[in-house]
């Protein structure tokens, strides 16, 4: 959605949520590369037009893991873990 250079922001805007929507009407499973976990406006905003995260982390687990459940309360999850 941001293309070769970073657009801080893209992710709270309408434009955005509407791109993902639009995606839906032709594909069955759409793949974003989401924010860090410590982002949290980007990852509720994030929460709004997904239906599951996959968390990856390195072998030894990450803080962030915990915080999934949280900012992503309604989501069906998985986590890699080893990577």
């Amino acid at each position: 959605a941001e293309g070769v250079m970073r657009s801080p922001g893209l992710i709270l805007s309408r434009q955005f949520e509407d791109g993902i929507h639009s995606l839906r009407a032709y594909y069955d499973l759409v793949v974003l590369d989401g924010p860090d976990m410590w982002n949290e406006v980007e990852c509720r905003a994030l929460s709004n037009v997904v239906d599951a995260v996959v968390l990856v982390a390195p072998a030894q687990g990450a803080p962030d893991l915990a915080r999934a459940s949280e900012l992503f309360p309604d989501k069906r999850y998985s986590t890699i873990v080893g990577v």
